[in-house]
């Protein structure tokens, strides 16, 4: 918590950020937070000719 505190009074103050501070913080949430969930990503739609060719030989 200690670090994080002074992680934010760098910020107000406008004043470089402790790196020692921010490495045990991001160390800190990566510990207390859940894994992300994969998000759905959408496929790209625009393919050449020789990529849809390609792909339909692999349905094949």
């Amino acid at each position: 918590m200690q670090d994080l505190r002074t992680l934010i009074a760098d910020i107000n103050a406008n004043r470089a950020l402790c790196k020692n501070c921010l490495m045990t913080v991001e160390h800190a949430w990566y510990e207390l937070l859940p894994p992300a969930k994969p998000s759905p990503q959408k496929q790209s739609t625009t393919r050449s000719r020789l990529a849809k060719g390609y792909l339909e030989s692999l349905r094949d």
